[in-house]
This record gives structure tokens, C-alpha cells and sequence, in this order.
């Protein structure tokens, strides 16, 4: 997916078909998605002014001088020229859909999410190897082929695994390909992806890549690293349509190669026994818990990111976990009960404190004096995996305190208070917490989620 494109040909708008522009589409994974026209896509050479919401279009389609069908998704003008008296635009778009135009609404029936990050963590070969050497080795020296030894390569596509989900399926499926040479020779490709069957509905593209984002958050909690989507392909609502959907992405994916699956969270065979749980699982929580988990994913693999933004990130991510949590009940009374209290606390403002001052009583010290503090809503979360995290070679209960003053330091003095290394120790804290709380959320054993944890942030600390 990541590869520079160029498309040559003719490009429009839904609302002025008769128009057709010529012009070069470019896909650049580092430069984005670019379309270089060589005249005005409006009539008359009507360039809308800087300010004009018509520098924006929702979509402009295409058709290609290879036939491509081109769609492009929130077009933005980034350059108007004229030169001889010819005026020229050059638009920004910020998605890229080949294979079909699409004037209306945007609707799949199916969608492939395919990543060689999804592969690794399937580790499902479908594909054997047998040789008639096997019966001469002996140790580890290699053996040497010799005259009538045969060689034998097996492709069976195992079986499809799948879960029912809110909008429909989500199936893990294998595609094999084959490539054999004439004149001897050849290859077979075996990849494991993910298929969503939203089938007998269809759904739009914004819901479409919203479950795109939650199978990318899945496997990069899974393996730890940072997922994207290398291929999106779209089944139209025709069930045959095959469309391309490409971005520009965010970065640079960690090779599949460089994974081992024993420093992982987990992978697929390890929850081979309860996989169909584990999706439905994550599935559910992924929308339960979305602002703890954006706050996480987006702290988690941000490599630039500032220890003391990183810190309170991951701060945010426990508060909002807990208040999420229906486990958990947040305050101290029932909000009746408490509605009595507040009265009674107003009633106590002297008449002579200064307006601000009454206010903030008001509207804040008396109003949220009912919620749990972010040491109360710490100390419940560790308290209750206290048996896992016993085994995590990190302070947990010892640290709530500190952990506390240094975000109350940052919110109102700008500074932590602690040294750099120290609030790196915090973040460790924070995110093992908040790593073992999901896991145990979407059903991950307690013995795997220990072991994988404490050797991890064994490593990660060792120089704390």
C-alpha cells in the first residue's frame, strides 16, 4: 500500500460532471495525496478566494488513462497559478479510493484489513514443507541434496475463524497466491488478514474506519508495537467491486520479522482456546473505554513526545479508565444524598467573600467535592490486580502518592517537581497498570498477562 502512485487523467466534481479537468493524481507515502490540474475544476477560470469554503471540496472523481474509477476523499486547494492567462490548481485530499466513482454516499458491504503485522500475529502458516533429506539429517549439520530427493510444498487454507460483532462479522481468513515459472521454479504467498462482513447492512466509510482503528489498536496492543493498515481493500455494495483505499500513514511500521512473539502481549495462539471471547471482548471495550484508549494509543507510540506530556497523558488514561469503569463507583455518596450536602456546604459561603471566590467554591470545590480522587481511583485499580502486579518489577501502591503530587505540580506549577528519570519510572507504572487492566478486560489469562508483563518492564526498568 505504501508505494508512490501516479494517475493520469481526467478529474471532476459530482455537482459538475460536464466539466472534466485534465490532470496527474500522485500518492506519496511521505508528501500525501496531491492532484496537479491543469486547468480550474469551476467554470470560467472562477478561482474562489482565499477565504471561500469552495476551496474545499467533500469529493472530485476521476477516471484514469488506465480505466481506473477515482475517488478522492476532502480535497483541499493548496496551490492556484496562472501562467499565459491559463489558470491552474493544485489540490491536498486526505484519502484515495480506486476502483470506483463515487458521486453519493460511500458504502461497503465488506472490508479487508490487511497488515504484515496481522500476519506475524497470527503465526498461521498455511503452508507445509517435506523433504525426503529429513530421513538423513542428523544434529544440526545442514544436509546435502543429491540425485532423486524430493521436495514437497503444501498450501491448505486453514479455517476461517469467526466472531459476531455489533455491525456484523469480523472473520480472520488466509489468501494464498501462487506464482509458478514455465520453465521451473515459483512461489506461494500465504497471508492472514482480517475481513469485516458487514453483511445483510452496509455502512458508510466514517463507521468503516472507525473499526479499521479498532482492528489497528488491537494488534498493537497485542504485539506491542505500533499497527497500520498496509492494504484496505472495500467490497462494494455489490458485493463484487473490489475498491482501494489509500492514506498517507503516519509512519513506519516496525518489520514483522523483528517481532518475537515471547516479548508480545500475546498472540493468536495464545488464546486459541477463547479467541471468539477475546474479540467480542475488545470489541465492546474498545467503545466503552475509546478516550482512555485514544489517550493511551496515542501516548503509547508517540516516540516525540515530551516525558512531562507523556506522563499526564497516561494520567488521564487512569482517571478515565476508572470513571468508565461500572466496576468501580466513583463517589463517595448518592448523588441525592450528596445534592442535600451541596446545599448545605452553599449555605456555609459568607456573604462577604468575593464573588470569584464564592463561585469557585460553588461551581467547584463543593460541586466535585463527591468524586473519587485520582489517589482513591489509583489505589482501587491496584488493589484490585494487586496479586498480578505483585510480580511486575515496578512500585505500584508506593508510587500512588507521588505520582499525584507530580501531576498536581504540573497542572498548577508547570513543573513536575521530579526528576526526568523519576516521572519515566511513572510512566512505566502507568502504562503496566493500564496494560493489565485491559488485558484482563478482554479476557487474557492471569498467568500470561504476568509473565509477558514482568518480563517486559523488567527490561524497560532496569536502567531506572
Amino acid at each position: 500500500m505504501f508505494e508512490r502512485r501516479e494517475f493520469e487523467g481526467y478529474w471532476w466534481t459530482p455537482e459538475s460532471e460536464d466539466r472534466k479537468v485534465p490532470g496527474t493524481l500522485e500518492y506519496d507515502p511521505d508528501e500525501g495525496i496531491t492532484l496537479q490540474l491543469l486547468t480550474t475544476l469551476t467554470e470560467d477560470g472562477d478561482i474562489p478566494s482565499a477565504d471561500s469554503a469552495a476551496r474545499r471540496y467533500d469529493r472530485i472523481l476521476g477516471k484514469s488513462t488506465d480505466d481506473d474509477d477515482i475517488t478522492l476523499i476532502n480535497c483541499i486547494v493548496s496551490n492556484v497559478s496562472g501562467i499565459g492567462g491559463t489558470q491552474t490548481e493544485q489540490y491536498q485530499a486526505n484519502q484515495l479510493l480506486i476502483g470506483h466513482c463515487f458521486p453519493d454516499s460511500i458504502e461497503f458491504s465488506r472490508l479487508q484489513v490487511k497488515s504484515e503485522l496481522i500476519d506475524a500475529w497470527a503465526e498461521r502458516a498455511a503452508t507445509s514443507f517435506d523433504s525426503s533429506i529429513f530421513d538423513r539429517a542428523d544434529g544440526e549439520e545442514p544436509v546435502k541434496g543429491k540425485a532423486g530427493d524430493t521436495f514437497e510444498i503444501k498450501a491448505e487454507t486453514p479455517e476461517t475463524l469467526e466472531t459476531e460483532i455489533d455491525r456484523g462479522t469480523i472473520k480472520l481468513k488466509h489468501n494464498i497466491s501462487t506464482n509458478l515459472r514455465r520453465r521451473g521454479g515459483g512461489e506461494i504467498t500465504d497471508k492472514c488478514f482480517f475481513e469485516l462482513d458487514f453483511e445483510p447492512d452496509t455502512v458508510g466509510r466514517d463507521i468503516l474506519l472507525d473499526y479499521v482503528k479498532k482492528i489497528e489498536d488491537f494488534i498493537s496492543l497485542a504485539l506491542g508495537e505500533e499497527c497500520w493498515a498496509e492494504e484496505l481493500i472495500g467490497i462494494g455494495t455489490d458485493n463484487d467491486t473490489e475498491i482501494k483505499i489509500l492514506y498517507p500513514p503516519q509512519g513506519s511500521p516496525k518489520a514483522a520479522s523483528k517481532i518475537h512473539p515471547y516479548k508480545t502481549n500475546f498472540i493468536l495462539p495464545d488464546i486459541s482456546d477463547n479467541y471468539d471471547t477475546v474479540m467480542e471482548n475488545w470489541f465492546t471495550i474498545s467503545d466503552e473505554y475509546s478516550q482512555a484508549l485514544n489517550l493511551y494509543f496515542s501516548t503509547r507510540y508517540n516516540n516525540r513526545m515530551y516525558v512531562n506530556n507523556e506522563f499526564f497523558s497516561l494520567v488521564q488514561t487512569i482517571e478515565v479508565y476508572h470513571r468508565r469503569n461500572e466496576k468501580f463507583e466513583g463517589v463517595y455518596l448518592d448523588s441525592d444524598d450528596f445534592k442535600d450536602y451541596y446545599d448545605d456546604l452553599c449555605d456555609t459561603i459568607r456573604s462577604d467573600f468575593d464573588n470569584s471566590f464564592k463561585q469557585h467554591l460553588k461551581n467547584g470545590t463543593f460541586e466535585y467535592a463527591n468524586e473519587y480522587s485520582l489517589a482513591k481511583r489509583m489505589r482501587e485499580l491496584v488493589r484490585d490486580i494487586d496479586d498480578i502486579l505483585e510480580e511486575i518489577p515496578l512500585e505500584f501502591e508506593s508510587n500512588i502518592r507521588p505520582i499525584v503530587n507530580a501531576r498536581n505540580n504540573l497542572t498548577h506549577e508547570g513543573d513536575a517537581g521530579t526528576s526526568t528519570n523519576k516521572l519515566y519510572e511513572f510512566t512505566l507504572v502507568l502504562k503496566s497498570l493500564f496494560e493489565t487492566l485491559i488485558l484482563l478486560d478482554i479476557d487474557i489469562g492471569k498467568d500470561h498477562v504476568q509473565e509477558r508483563l514482568s518480563q517486559r518492564y523488567a527490561e524497560l526498568s532496569s536502567d531506572v
